[in-house]
């Protein structure tokens, strides 16, 4: 593993000579050479990370990313949303191994499910359409690329020395492959959680539950943006909650708005096990509040955030049905680090957590999340 930088990506004859020379030198002597300009290997498993801040539990998920801050910052950001991996391998210049080789190692890779990749520029354009079409057929692929636009592409040359190619081709060719792109970091966290968390989900038809009034409006709207299908309550679960005494039975939608309640009998977790029992949904998006302060929920104490979640939700009455969940992310501003909506916060994060559900700060990027989720699985199965 070569971790010095300054070789062909500045640009200058010398620098690529000396790196030509490396190389030269590594495949006569019989040596595999990750980099250089690059970090290495991060392999939980093994006791082998390249910052002494990472976690040392192993997931699922492995990544392959030609630049190793890019690759830190994941793995860093990661962490808060439950993510763990496999093997995340930093790369750099790629003067031998490079992102096919990668790609081609984690996708048969018995401990990584879900594959993750940072690409600035490819070195073998036609080679990496076939091992991400190869790749992405039997795992999820989800790919981040740096150098789209002109300003990013001239980056693209003094970072890794990569030659980026045009937007529209790159899109084609993920398109084409099968693989899901993401168009930030953030997205490629949000895509990594639902793709970690969720079962195989193949069409769009959602069940929203939370928020009130202008929310519950804009939530239905964010849905649609995403291109989700919020479809009307089924009349026979109107008939089930008219028999259960729902006064509002012929009221409520989709997205339900649970604030027009008169009793506290009609909760977000009884409309949500109630919807979990239709095949109308295919999957459930919930808003998620806080718990009153840490160890409180509505004013009992001792009750932990996963204790509340299970009651408050009904999560055990949802028949395995897929659930995202929104977490706002009111709370984690600046000096806000102290107060007890923080915390709370930070207790319901873990909460769902340990309980495997996926959250997001916002509705769109749960529903964009999920959409592009329904959309790998409907190309895997070839009788959609």
């Amino acid at each position: 593993h070569l971790v010095t930088a300054r070789f062909s990506e500045t640009g200058r004859p010398e620098a690529a000579e000396l790196e030509h020379k490396i190389t030269q030198f590594a495949k006569d002597h019989g040596i595999t050479l990750i980099g250089p300009n690059s970090m290495g290997i991060y392999y939980p498993a093994g006791k082998i990370a390249f910052h002494g801040d990472f976690p040392k539990e192993a997931g699922h998920v492995g990544m392959a990313s030609q630049s190793g801050m890019l690759a830190r910052e994941t793995v860093m950001v990661a962490r808060l949303r439950g993510i763990r991996f496999s093997k995340v391998f930093s790369y750099g210049n790629a003067v031998d191994l490079n992102e096919c080789d990668y790609l081609e190692y984690l996708a048969q890779d018995a401990d990584t499910k879900v594959i993750l990749l940072y690409i600035e520029g490819a070195k073998d354009g036609r080679r990496l359409f076939e091992t991400l079409r190869k790749a992405a057929a039997v795992k999820p692929v989800i790919i981040l690329k740096g150098g789209r636009g002109v300003s990013g592409a001239r980056a693209t040359s003094s970072h890794t020395a990569s030659l980026s190619g045009s937007a529209q081709t790159w899109d084609a060719m993920v398109r084409q492959s099968g693989a899901v792109a993401a168009d930030s970091l953030e997205e490629l966290m949000d895509l990594a959680a639902s793709f970690q968390s969720l079962p195989a989900i193949k069409d769009n038809r959602v069940g929203v539950v939370g928020g009130s009034g202008g929310f519950s409006v804009l939530a239905a709207d964010q849905c649609e943006q995403a291109g989700l299908n919020v479809v009307p309550l089924p009349q026979g679960l109107r008939d089930d909650m008219k028999k259960q005494g729902i006064s509002i039975w012929d009221w409520l939608s989709n997205p339900a708005d649970t604030s027009i309640r008169e009793d506290d009998k009609v909760t977000m977790g009884l409309i949500m096990e109630m919807m979990a029992k239709f095949p109308d949904f295919d999957f459930l998006i919930t808003m998620v509040g806080g718990m009153g302060g840490p160890g409180r929920v509505g004013g009992q104490s001792g009750m932990t955030a996963e204790e509340h979640l299970r009651e408050q939700y009904h999560l055990d009455a949802l028949h395995e049905k897929p659930l995202l969940a929104v977490l706002p992310e009111r709370g984690f501003g600046k000096n806000e680090w102290d107060s007890a909506e923080w915390k709370s916060a930070c207790e319901m994060r873990s909460g769902l957590i340990n309980l495997g559900v996926p959250f997001y700060p916002t509705m769109l990027r749960a529903a964009t999340a999920a959409r592009k989720l329904v959309d790998y699985y409907r190309r895997l199965d070839p009788s959609r």
